[in-house]
């Protein structure tokens, strides 16, 4: 079914719709400025009417810096408000060259969020990030140059009087030299200012631009006249949600941002929901394809903080049966070698058949594509997939890390071939998991189970090597081979969220008859070893989280008391109040095998507890 509807919305699907609305939503979110994105959400209501969406609605929420959802704190509205440029006062450099970054050449100047300058702006020293590290005196009053964003250097210059700090983007340095990076995240927790934390001003410089500071740059400085035109007031954002109803109120939800100034992340996310849901909706009027049974929802809202907002709703929450995330689905591959496709799966704490069935589907339908799968991390595309919203995720991206926020084409412009096949593979799944009958799920059932036995099969293959080789002990080799059996189960339960009923316990004790027998043939009589130390202190300790989901604004800290969260989502998620901190961070090793706990990383974990336990994030018992 799945592969004939891939077939069948190719002509049903519009590559023009799909170029022609992003362009118009990132012609009206390109500047950054709030002030836009009301007008920006009038064209996504208009055009989620237009594609069939029912009870078409939009909500404001306060961005005043204040508000606060699981632990995200709302930053307040920015806007620029005029021209914004820093020029070098060097004799050396001609006058008509000395203003080397303005924001009527490149909007990105300013970084947003950031504070202005004096309406007159204000003439300064440049310093180096070292001067001003060994010399914090001089900071008051000028500003720091650090070729790479550093959190920490910027709360310390703010909080010390410097005016600003200036930063380009080495990676891109050699490939797009007169390219820069929007730089969003200037928190020191959390990604976004909230109200009354020290805002100044900030400089983004392509690396050619970067290069001319770092040749006059003495000790001594560079003298430099800024002005930065930005305001921060209260203000709004908005979520955008409608439906295609089904015979049932359970949900399908495809979630996408907004606000964000390019055309892959994420003008595009909701255009391509858009377009695969009206597409949908025309193959069941033409009775290519059953009436939904499921409920199509689309949310569009600010990227982790507006979901937030949206997740509250646990009546809602219970009855949504998966999300998809389309955020940066269509961006251009980084190379001719890197994937096209990144597959971020559910996490461990909500496991999915569709981390078996979606991978084996896209290889069959876009074999042509190069496909990697990511393990499900809590991130912001996917942390309603943890044990207080409940809900499976699945992730379609396609950025290059090394040009995340970059203005060059590799980030900033679409891949309209991709953002076409994405709308279709991600159409086909929908209009199965919305009108597929029982037998369909029943054979669907019986693929899952042969993947995941291959898949099984593979991954006690591979902790045998970890065991040979060292990586691993013997007895964390038997403990993660059980692990992943009892995970690889919960996947195929998952099915039953759908087909109530399809998939039994029975069924699935052939992952932990697998595991037993390879544990039998490779660790038999091994045990864990008593614990000591850091490890000790660790399997005595129990964790309670108080609040639900993440960290992330550390909001309930006082300002001059909020600490860098220094733990994984999914880590964090472990900690239910009955496995011990250390039991968790086996867990979550498991899981991520490249991240490894030390004695030294868990006794700065455990202090970090202590700290949230401070105010009121969690409860610690012993055993």
């Amino acid at each position: 079914m799945i592969h004939q509807l891939f077939e069948e919305l190719k002509p049903f699907v519009s590559l023009e719709r799909i170029e022609k609305y992003t362009r118009e939503i990132h012609r009206l979110e390109g500047n950054q400025s709030f002030k836009n994105y009301k007008a920006s959400t009038d064209l996504c209501l208009e055009l989620m009417k237009e594609s069939g969406f029912e009870e078409v609605t939009r909500y404001a929420l306060s961005a005043d810096g204040k508000t606060t959802y699981f632990d995200c704190t709302l930053p307040q509205a920015w806007n620029t408000t005029g021209r914004s440029f820093l020029r070098l006062d060097v004799p050396e450099i001609p006058e008509d060259q000395r203003i080397i970054s303005d924001s009527n050449v490149c909007s990105f100047v300013p970084g947003v969020w950031c504070g202005p300058t004096p309406e007159e702006g204000v003439d300064c020293l440049i310093l180096s990030k070292e001067e001003a590290a060994a010399h914090p005196e001089r900071i008051a009053g000028n500003m720091v140059y650090m070729p790479a964003f550093d959190r920490s250097f910027y709360k310390f210059t703010g909080e010390l009087g410097g005016v600003g700090i200036i930063m380009t983007y080495p990676p891109i340095a050699e490939e797009f030299p007169d390219h820069l990076r929007w730089n969003n995240g200037l928190s020191f927790c959390g990604w976004y200012h909230t109200a009354g934390e020290k805002r100044i001003s900030v400089f983004s410089l392509t690396p050619r631009q970067a290069a001319l500071v770092e040749k006059h740059l003495t000790k001594e400085g560079i003298p430099a006249h800024a002005e930065v035109r930005t305001s921060i007031q209260d203000g709004e954002v908005y979520t955008l949600t409608g439906i295609m109803p089904g015979k049932s109120r359970e949900e399908l939800t495809f979630v996408a941002h907004m606000y964000e100034p390019f055309l892959p992340d994420d003008a595009a996310g909701g255009v391509i929901i858009c377009e695969f849901c009206r597409a949908l909706k025309e193959l069941v009027k033409e009775g290519k394809l059953p009436a939904f049974e499921k409920t199509l929802r689309i949310v569009l809202s600010f990227e982790r903080y507006g979901f937030s907002e949206f997740y509250q709703d646990r009546e809602r929450n219970a009855r949504t049966l998966t999300v998809f995330s389309l955020d940066s689905a269509c961006h251009f591959p980084g190379s001719d070698t890197s994937p096209e496709t990144k597959m971020r799966l559910s996490s461990i704490i909500r496991p999915s058949f569709l981390d078996l069935l979606t991978p084996q589907l896209y290889r069959e339908l876009l074999s042509h594509r190069r496909l990697v799968l990511e393990k499900g991390n809590l991130s912001d595309d996917t942390f309603c997939s943890d044990d207080w919203i409940g809900i499976p995720s699945l992730w379609f991206h396609s950025a290059d890390k090394k040009y995340h926020h970059c203005t060059c084409y590799k980030f900033m412009e679409a891949n309209w071939p991709l953002a076409e096949e994405i709308a279709r593979f991600t159409g086909a799944l929908a209009g199965f998991l919305t009108s597929g009958s029982r037998e369909a799920f029943a054979d669907i059932s019986c693929l899952c189970m042969q993947l995941g036995r291959e898949s099984l099969a593979e991954k006690i293959c591979a902790v045998s090597n970890e065991v040979k080789t060292g990586v691993l002990a013997a007895w964390e080799g038997k403990e993660k081979i059980r692990f992943q059996a009892k995970i690889m189960a919960e996947r195929l339960l998952s099915i039953n969220r759908f087909a109530p009923d399809t998939v039994t316990a029975e069924s699935v004790s052939v992952f932990s008859q697998q595991a037993e027998e390879a544990v039998r043939t490779l660790f038999a009589d091994v045990r864990r070893p008593a614990l000591s130390g850091e490890a000790l202190e660790a399997s005595q300790m129990v964790v309670k989280r108080l609040c639900p989901n993440t960290l992330m604004s550390l909001a309930k800290a006082p300002l001059n008391d909020r600490k860098m969260n220094i733990i994984p989502d999914t880590l964090y998620i472990l900690m239910d109040g009955k496995r011990s901190v250390f039991d968790a961070v086996k867990l979550y090793e498991y899981e991520f095998d490249e991240d490894k706990y030390t004695e030294e990383k868990l006794r700065k974990l455990m202090d970090y507890l202590r700290y949230l336990e401070k105010y009121g994030y969690i409860e610690i018992t012993a055993l």
